[in-house]
């Protein structure tokens, strides 16, 4: 009888003369430190370690969000320069690749800057029970933004 030996892994060439190599370099090294700044909600108690296999599809799910999450978080590991500014992971459940770097479409990109001039603005009126100059120019701010936006 022949002893028969599995073949090895193709060895991986880096694509060095791709354009976005500096990223898929910081990617990768912001990947290896997610661990240093991961941070979870979830806590499961009163379960036997034996049925944990049955939360494999919720706790897959809650730490590709958090992986997500974290790699956002960190953006300035990864994106130092600001390159990819428009960019952001995100997860695509049910689908391979889990997660993408994708930029943000335009119609995305102004909801969300309608979300967080909204969220501005209420801040600013519940930061100020008196209205002060200083407010009054946050808000005519936030109103020339939203008139500006509204343009586009």
């Amino acid at each position: 009888m022949t002893e028969q030996s599995e073949p090895g892994a193709p060895p991986r060439e880096s694509p060095t003369e791709w354009e976005h190599y500096q990223l898929y370099k910081d990617v990768r090294g912001a990947i290896a430190s997610l661990p240093i700044y991961f941070r979870t909600e979830t806590h499961i108690s009163g379960i036997m370690a034996t049925d944990l296999h049955t939360l494999n599809s919720v706790l897959g799910a809650a730490i590709e969000e958090q992986v997500v999450r974290t790699l956002n978080l960190i953006r300035n590991t990864w994106d130092p320069d600001e390159k990819y500014a428009l960019c952001s992971f995100v997860r695509q459940a049910q689908t391979f690749p889990d997660v993408l770097l994708r930029k943000a479409s335009s119609d995305q990109t102004d909801a969300e800057a309608r979300t967080a001039l909204g969220r501005l603005r209420q801040r600013v009126q519940e930061a100020t029970d008196i209205p002060s100059p200083k407010a009054k120019a946050a808000l005519a701010i936030v109103a020339e933004l939203e008139h500006l936006l509204e343009m586009t």
